[in-house]
């Protein structure tokens, strides 16, 4: 399922772009790597993973096994398994897409396309990771549990909500990644260094596509001079237009 999300996030993104071309894929996916502030996301957050897989290795992990046996989110973490199928990230990239409809408002694009990127990059990177480490899961039976992809999606709709619209609606966003997160240790379907890994890699590039995406604005914008003639003499006007 991440696999398949991330395929089609990444499609979107490829030919929905600002310029209507496929954009550059290598600088968006490398972004975590290149750009803060992802790249500290990214060091933090794998220094994390890193130590909570060889504390797992050494004496087992306590937190995920703690989490199963109580169970402290009950069956509400079912709910967050549907929604971390990357629903509010869906429903965010809609209402974006569907403003930018009706104005013709390109910032309205911007925020959609934002989503879609971020969301489709961290996705693949994290189907990659899956297929190529082939871990066992908790309960046995698959082998696909690193990195999670619940967290992953999840943290990637958070950073970017958090980027783009403040803390005010931030924090809301953060508290329910967290809760979509530890609802995975809580059914037994992941260790803690998986959600770890899912929630660095989805938050690395919400953050890191932001800032290249900021950038790129400012990049695009024209300042203007123009000659004035007043009663008093000659003057110029400034002017700055964003495309």
């Amino acid at each position: 399922m991440t696999f398949l999300i991330g395929i089609l996030f990444f499609c979107v993104s490829s030919l929905a772009g600002e310029e209507g071309y496929l954009q550059p894929v290598l600088r968006d996916w490398s972004s975590p790597v290149s750009q803060a502030p992802g790249r500290q996301v990214l060091g933090v957050g794998s220094a994390l993973t890193l130590t909570f897989f060889f504390i797992k290795r050494a004496h087992g992990d306590h937190v995920q096994l703690q989490a199963n046996r109580d169970k402290p989110l009950a069956d509400t973490s079912g709910t967050g398994a549907v929604i971390g199928y990357a629903v509010p990230n869906l429903l965010y990239t809609g209402w974006w897409y569907v403003q930018n409809q009706r104005t013709a408002n390109r910032f309205y694009k911007k925020r959609a396309l934002l989503m879609v990127k971020a969301t489709g990059y961290a996705a693949l990177t994290t189907s990659v990771l899956k297929y190529t480490i082939r871990q066992y899961r908790p309960a046995g039976g698959e082998n696909d549990s690193f990195p999670s992809g619940h967290a992953t999606s999840a943290f990637a709709f958070a950073s970017v909500i958090g980027a783009v619209h403040g803390w005010t609606w931030g924090v809301p966003s953060y508290l329910l990644a967290s809760f979509i997160a530890y609802g995975r240790l809580n059914d037994n379907r992941h260790f803690t260094h998986d959600v770890l890994a899912g929630a660095t890699i989805g938050t690395a590039y919400g953050l890191s596509l932001y800032k290249l995406q900021e950038e790129k604005s400012e990049s695009d914008s024209v300042f203007m001079l123009h000659p004035m003639i007043e009663s008093k003499g000659l003057g110029f006007s400034f002017a700055r237009s964003f495309h």
